[in-house]
């Protein structure tokens, strides 16, 4: 077996086998799933030049690749376009969530049916716009007035998504009651000992709330999302909400583990009031507005991240434009728009760079050029592990998932 292979086992090391067997499936279907899959590996094996190392720190993502972008509904109730994962978050120099975006771009490229030239294209507006953005000073947000292409397009169709239509999609009546479907993709059975954990992570987030009895649970399964977070202990929770058919709601609940990226810096972190607490907190300053009904709560060592399940929850389909690369260059301009607002709204917060270090960086040549170079490097590291891994998963697969029950 290759180191490559072993690594990955390793880091999915003590999660939730059915999850995990799901996982180590999902990323052996192309270079692009591979690399979503595996930010730890990509951080340990990432080479940067020195210089970008010392970038001015930012709240960084920490996962910022091309489909960590999505539509939400925020805490106002009004739908937005924004980074929308956070779970790898913390305080990083600028320079590891520029090459791991841009890494996405020419990584992704082949899945996505994307040509090599309109990638290049695709890698050099994101860095002159997100410099440009940065170098203003001026943090926005996109919502639907201001949207354009298919970004607009995405959140126009988002109009005639309803709560009530996510839930009946989501649930059936058996004997009088509502139960979550159970469809062996989005969900998994939940063992009484899981359903229990579950509810009792739910009280205790409830005893913080002002109305608890919103999130009394009326049915729990686990939850199969994401790939980076694949094999992690997550659970789907039909809750009462305001009550009746029409008031109730889906809640994700999922374990918050370290973040890969801080592990590999030698840079100091806040004191923060636990893993979920800190994806909370960072996600609520980096996102224009902060989503609906997010939070944390923490068991004994484990902290779990509290969100709702959105309709409006969607991401633009890459695949798709596939042939338009005029489509995909807005669709990329406005990625890197959010990346530099979401930079700079972190400016001097939790230790971060001020704006004006930030600008500076930004205002010089050296580091974009810098940038494409780590890129392309990385992006032939991670086509070869891939290679070397999906070796490995061809001849074992089954002998690799049940090396993760050790």
């Amino acid at each position: 077996m290759q180191a490559v292979t072993k690594a990955i086992l390793n880091d999915n090391y003590g999660r939730d086998p059915a999850r995990v067997k799901i996982k180590l499936a999902a990323i052996r279907a192309d270079t692009f799933a591979f690399y979503r899959g595996t930010s730890p590996l990509f951080y340990r094996t990432l080479e940067l030049h020195r210089a970008l190392r010392a970038s001015p720190t930012v709240l960084a993502c920490g996962d910022l690749h091309v489909q960590n972008f999505g539509s939400y509904k925020g805490d106002n109730r009004l739908v937005y376009f924004d980074i929308n994962d956070f779970d790898e978050a913390c305080v990083a120099p600028v320079g590891y969530d520029l090459v791991r975006f841009v890494t996405s771009i020419l990584v992704g490229a082949g899945p996505l049916g994307i040509k090599s030239k309109v990638a290049d294209r695709l890698v050099t507006q994101f860095i002159e716009i997100y410099a440009k953005n940065i170098v203003a000073k001026k943090p926005r947000w996109v919502e639907r007035p201001l949207a354009t292409g298919a970004v607009r397009a995405l959140l126009l169709s988002l109009r005639e998504r309803h709560r009530r239509d996510l839930i009946k999609a989501r649930t059936r009546r058996v004997t009088g009651k509502p139960r979550l479907i159970i469809d062996g993709k989005r969900t998994l059975v939940a063992s009484s000992e899981e359903r229990a954990r579950a509810k009792a992570i739910l009280a205790k987030y409830a005893r913080t709330q002002s109305a608890p009895e919103f999130y009394r649970p009326l049915d729990i399964a686990l939850r199969i999302a994401g790939n980076g977070s694949l094999g992690l202990e997550r659970y789907v929770a039909l809750v009462e909400g305001r009550g009746g058919s029409d008031g109730r709601f889906l809640i994700d609940i999922k374990l918050a583990n370290p973040s890969s990226l801080a592990r590999n810096i030698r840079l100091p972190q806040p004191h923060w009031m636990s893993e979920a607490g800190r994806i909370a907190a960072i996600q609520g300053i980096v996102q224009g507005i902060s989503p609906a009904l997010l939070g944390a709560v923490s068991t004994g060592k484990r902290s779990y991240l509290i969100k709702e399940m959105q309709p409006s929850a969607d991401r633009v389909n890459l695949l798709a434009l596939n042939g338009k690369p005029g489509t995909l260059i807005d669709v990329i301009q406005t990625m890197a728009e959010v990346t530099a607002w979401g930079h700079l709204r972190g400016c001097s917060r939790y230790g971060a760079a001020s704006a004006d270090e930030l600008a500076e960086f930004a205002a010089s040549a050296k580091w974009q050029r810098r940038i494409k170079g780590a890129a392309l490097a990385s992006c032939q590291r991670v086509t070869q592990q891939w290679q070397a891994y999906a070796a490995d998963y061809d001849a074992h697969p089954e002998q690799l998932w049940a090396l993760t029950q050790k």
